[in-house]
């Protein structure tokens, strides 16, 4: 197995035990902020397994249709991981309004903390990995999956921070407005 395809598929594991966590967790404690950290790690293991398939379809050998083989495949998995954030930055602002609407509080909120510190664990060693491997191997889409993923360190950091003022300051609305932020 070549290097980008093993940094994907690390990557995609890594995503699928993060979302389970994050799902169970997230509906267990009604946060918005940690359904759609959830959300987000789905999406991210998706682009992670259309990553690896673009890896494997752009390390093929030239043949009589593509002289040059099929390398430039890697900007366009690029593309479509740009629009699979764009997406779930919609789903997560329609939720946080949905919630402020219908004034929904969170009921568990230390295991939304715990899952969420896991989380940027998790992903600070992802981004150590991948980094590591784009550095080796300088991929385009290990490259953009490892900007993917430092942007999720910072996402699951401000989601910790929000659910850590929510737990001090019982003010539950500002889980839902720092999510959509």
């Amino acid at each position: 197995m070549s290097l980008p395809r093993l940094a994907t598929s690390v990557a995609t594991l890594t995503a699928l035990v993060l979302a389970i966590a994050k799902v169970i967790v997230g509906f267990m404690s009604g946060s918005v902020a940690v359904i759609a950290s959830a959300l987000d790690s789905i999406l991210d293991m998706v682009i992670s397994i259309f990553n690896n398939i673009a890896v494997r379809i752009s390390e093929s050998k030239p043949d009589h249709k593509f002289n040059y083989g099929k390398g430039k495949i890697e900007g366009l998995a690029a593309l479509f991981e740009g629009l699979f954030i764009i997406a779930s930055g919609v789903f997560i602002i329609y939720e946080g309004i949905k919630k402020i609407i219908y004034h929904e509080a969170i009921k568990e909120i230390d295991i939304s903390i715990y899952v969420m510190l896991f989380s940027m664990i998790a992903t600070a060693g992802l981004v150590a990995f991948l980094a590591y491997i784009a550095k080796k191997t300088d991929n385009l889409i290990v490259k953009s999956d490892l900007l993917h993923y430092k942007t999720d360190l910072l996402t699951n950091g401000a989601v910790l921070v929000s659910l850590l003022i929510v737990k001090f300051t019982k003010i539950y609305y500002l889980d839902f407005i720092l999510s959509i932020i």
